[in-house]
């Protein structure tokens, strides 16, 4: 009677484990999606200090680059010092 019992719980536990497994690791789990419009403000320094710190003006590279990164409907402000 213990052995038949040992193995039932045995074979509960096995399912349970395949089918958390299968769930978590599944492709067709999804992770959620925001559709948040985002605000952005930048704010790039243009000043003559740059030209020791940033001497290759890659700031301008990368602002273009995080513009590009945005969506039709974002909002984007900015700013130069």
């Amino acid at each position: 009677m213990r052995s038949r019992r040992r193995r039932s719980l045995l074979l509960v536990t096995f399912l349970f484990l395949a089918i958390v497994l299968v769930y978590f690791f599944s492709p067709s789990v999804q992770a959620a999606v925001t559709t948040e419009n985002l605000s952005v403000v930048m704010v790039i320094d243009v000043s003559g200090s740059m030209s020791s710190t940033d001497p290759q003006r890659l700031r301008e590279s990368a602002a273009c680059i995080f513009i590009d990164l945005l969506a039709p409907e974002d909002r984007l402000g900015g700013y130069s010092i």
